[in-house]
């Protein structure tokens, strides 16, 4: 829960900030609706990274010069987030919950990886 929490404060600041970003370039709507579309879809992706479409999502939005930054800031909080839980006695008595968060953390720095060598 206290992570969902975080991510809609990360992603309402992220919005600020592509709002604050259009405002200062001339967009089309049509331009701003790819955007917000292209957003979602990385939000989505960063939820479930290890489904099949997530490293291709996340990569297309984040090898767009314009978008790295603010991409790659969203991969390293995810990453900083699911390296918290391994403090949590949840992570220590779970196997499958141990499991899930290194998998997530790994889809996590594949994304980072593939972005930065791009």
């Amino acid at each position: 829960m206290k992570n969902h929490v975080v991510l809609r404060g990360i992603f309402l600041v992220m919005g600020f900030w592509v709002t604050g970003l259009l405002g200062a370039v001339e967009v089309s709507d049509e331009e701003a609706m790819v955007l917000g579309r292209q957003v979602l879809a990385v939000k989505e992706a960063l939820a479930n990274p290890q489904a099949p479409a997530s490293l291709d999502t996340v990569t297309a939005l984040g090898q767009d010069s314009r978008y790295a930054v603010m991409v790659r800031g969203w991969l390293v909080q995810h990453i900083r987030m699911a390296e918290s839980y391994r403090g949590t006695s949840e992570y220590q008595n779970s196997p499958a919950g141990k499991l899930e968060v290194e998998k997530s953390i790994s889809s996590y720095q594949k994304m980072l990886r593939r972005i930065d060598l791009e």
